[in-house]
């Protein structure tokens, strides 16, 4: 396995100080990663700059000092972050780990069919989970009439801002603050903003304090691809993100979740399953006439639901259980039928 700095490194190195981690340990030059840290801000470095002789050859004279071992087999394999389930090679199950005490912000793309309908659900599960978090709803979008047959929401919400109205109803519900942008989210510094990780300072005893950084989950609830490219930008930028993306038509839809860690894809987000998503020609809500989004693809509150709880399912084991092995769900509303697409051991590269 690589070297790689780990979401418990990530916990463990808040201190000032120089830290390495050491991968590949298989082979005669282990691969070798280095960085500071600052209070929790992490800067890597080449270890070539602290450490001496690593791009020097290997002796040869020190050749007839060592002896080799006989051959005992085939090594044991390194063991990854991922977990094993069950009792046989042939029943080998994999799942992905999460850490579960440290802060949580949710960063919602829209909150109109679907995430209208997961945010109650979301609000409800923080609150329960009873640990550091925060969510953000972003929508520009007003109610409108005919909004009320599918979406939730009701006559005395028409006219306001969807993100308003849903932050403000279930977060005082719970008890936590209502955070919303009114307006949506089309450019890519503003996204980097909103799911850039937050450092939270933790009280873990009566004189005791600690700094955490966020966990952050990007959900995608929007109904146009070239707002989900402008999330594939994000995630492919980002160091550590989970990206869970949610589509529907009217009888069917999926959802996909992307994880990325220590600056590697290890699940693949929508756009790396669906590519063509990458190169349609959509525009951006902004850009739409009302003409035109009269005229969208229609959908289902059915379907909307589906996806809803798809979504909340993927979240809760993240956040509640600590894993995920669900990549891809797929759903009909028709034939009330799931098919998901589990997450096997081989790693994705970036």
């Amino acid at each position: 396995m690589e070297a790689f700095f780990s979401p418990k490194d990530d916990q463990d190195e808040q201190g000032t100080g120089l830290y390495l981690v050491m991968g590949q340990v298989n082979r005669f030059f282990p691969e070798l990663r280095a960085r500071f840290s600052c209070n929790g801000s992490f800067v890597e470095i080449d270890p070539g700059a602290i450490i001496e002789g690593l791009t020097q050859p290997f002796p040869e004279e020190w050749s007839g000092h060592v002896k080799r071992r006989k051959d005992r087999g085939q090594a044991k394999p390194i063991r990854t972050t991922y977990r094993t389930y069950g009792h046989t090679p042939s029943s080998r199950r994999w799942s992905m780990r999460f850490p579960t005490d440290v802060p949580v912000k949710l960063v919602m793309l829209g909150t109109g069919g679907t995430g209208g309908h997961a945010a109650p659900h979301l609000y409800r599960m923080l609150h329960a989970l009873n640990r550091p978090a925060r969510f953000i709803l972003c929508d520009g979008d007003l109610v409108e009439a005919k909004n009320l047959i599918r979406q939730n929401f009701a006559p005395a919400d028409l006219g306001q801002n969807k993100a308003r109205v849903l932050a403000e109803r279930y977060a005082s519900v719970f008890g936590m603050k209502a955070e919303y942008v009114p307006s949506f989210v089309e450019t890519r510094e503003e996204l980097m903003r909103l799911i850039r990780p937050g450092i939270w300072e933790i009280k873990e005893g009566p004189y005791l304090y600690k700094l955490k950084r966020e966990m952050v989950l990007l959900l995608g609830c929007v109904d146009n691809n070239k707002s989900r490219r402008l999330c594939h930008e994000a995630f492919c930028q980002s160091q550590d993100l989970v990206y869970i993306d949610s589509g529907n038509e009217e009888f069917s839809g999926q959802v996909v979740c992307g994880v990325r860690r220590n600056g590697r894809t290890i699940f693949k987000p929508v756009g790396g399953i669906a590519p063509e998503i990458l190169k349609a020609q959509d525009r951006f809500p902004s850009e739409i006439s009302c003409a035109e989004a009269a005229q969208a693809d229609p959908q289902s509150m059915a379907a909307n639901i589906m996806a809803a709880t798809v979504m909340v399912d993927m979240v809760y084991n993240i956040l509640a259980h600590g894993r995920s092995r669900v990549r891809v769900t797929e759903f009909s509303t028709q034939t009330a039928k799931m098919q998901t697409t589990l997450e096997s051991a081989k790693r994705v590269a970036a």
